[in-house]
């Protein structure tokens, strides 16, 4: 049933059960802690000293003025909204001021909580807001694979910049560089065209389906795992609810993360410059190309919001472009640390804020705390929230 009034009650489903893939499992939130913890020693207590001291990062910083951290902080507040703008286009009906609620509440736990805590957190709030399981489903998946697209574009766009800008200036290109565009144009393009497929031809769906199921059954057996349902009738389910939503939106979700990855790019950017990295050392077709290969490697998360990675790697990818002294690989090193207090840590704290403003608005309208009707993986009638609007 779908949602197109922002205030509608909630569809009434049989019942809001949390789906069995998102019940926490104690092992794997100890793994995932753990391997967190590992990375960490790792990338701060012996990578990150061999490539720079922290004294010059240290340095670094507190060479930077009051007025500087205030633009990175304008520029993180201007793409709040965009980031809210992304889930309420994948979602109809949800609010705009909603969607950056839940972005916030979500990334926060994504930081912080091993496990799949963003997506009970963003699940919940949907259906206090009067949206149903299947919606809710939909809408994420639907913006995680426009995310996943548009890092996969990333790189593409990254390295033809940077080739015609190295090109301009009389420089020459590597040839690695121009293979790793032709494939990852090939990727991009073959799987856009995957996409189409699946969503214009039901009988392509159905082979997609029915491959995919034989793999995962085949896989259950040799793992000695319980055999999966049949992947093909979820598929299909899947592409005939989300194919009226991408085919109308799919240009307003395009816009949206375009919009967020430049604004992500204009917060790296102004924190390099700021710590000391000028355009003689950084161009911008430099610092993109980076911000893009870090989107690339950091696709598949090991760590919660990728910290220790993500850092690491784009002190990596900048520094190969610089002169590589200790002063500018210190500047590089401040930037980017600044750039990840601002991307990375400050949204936890908003975002424990929104859920705990949530959390208590819905739990003395519900009667009960909102988190119950997923965490608990307890059957919860839909009737309790009927009638309820935002």
């Amino acid at each position: 049933m779908a949602t197109d009034a922002p205030n509608a009650p909630a569809p009434r489903d049989e019942a809001v059960t949390m789906p069995s893939s998102f019940k926490p499992k104690t092992k794997q939130v100890v793994i995932a802690a753990g391997l967190t913890i590992a990375v960490l020693v790792l990338v701060f207590g012996f990578m990150l000293p061999s490539i720079v001291s922290y004294e010059d990062i240290g340095e670094a910083i507190s060479d930077m003025e009051p007025w500087q951290f205030a633009v990175i902080l304008g520029l993180w507040l201007l793409k709040l909204p965009l980031d809210g703008v992304i889930y309420s286009r994948s979602l109809p009906g949800l609010k705009v001021q909603q969607g950056s609620m839940a972005w916030a509440a979500s990334t926060s736990f994504s930081n912080v909580v091993p496990g799949p805590g963003d997506l009970l957190v963003r699940l919940s709030m949907y259906r206090t807001w009067g949206h149903s399981v299947d919606q809710s489903m939909i809408s994420m998946t639907v913006s995680g694979i426009f995310q996943n697209v548009n890092r996969l574009t990333l790189p593409v766009i990254g390295v033809l910049w940077y080739s015609v800008d190295t090109l301009a200036d009389g420089g020459d290109v590597s040839g690695w560089l121009v293979v790793l565009a032709v494939i990852g144009l090939a990727v991009l393009v073959a799987g856009i065209l995957f996409g189409v497929f699946v969503i214009r031809s039901e009988r392509f769906a159905r082979r997609v389906g029915d491959v995919v199921t034989r793999l995962v059954v085949w896989a259950a057996d040799k793992l000695r795992r319980d055999t999966p349902e049949d992947f093909t009738e979820t598929l299909l389910d899947w592409r005939d609810t989300a194919r009226t939503l991408i085919v109308e939106r799919w240009w307003q979700l395009w816009m949206a993360h375009a919009s967020t990855t430049l604004m992500n790019v204009a917060m790296l950017a102004a924190a390099l410059r700021f710590a000391g990295a000028d355009s003689s050392e950084l161009t911008l077709a430099e610092i993109f190309l980076s911000y893009a290969m870090v989107q690339l490697v950091t696709l598949i998360p090991i760590t919660n919001g990728n910290i220790g990675i993500a850092e690491i790697a784009y002190i990596l990818f900048l520094t190969a472009f610089t002169s590589g002294s200790d002063a500018i690989t210190g500047a590089v090193a401040a930037g980017v640390i600044v750039f990840r207090i601002f991307n990375w840590l400050l949204v936890i704290p908003v975002g424990f804020i929104s859920t705990a403003l949530w959390r208590k608005r819905w739990k003395r309208k519900l009667g009960y705390d909102p988190f119950t009707i997923l965490m608990k993986g307890s059957d919860v009638p839909a009737e309790s929230v009927d009638g309820i609007t935002v």
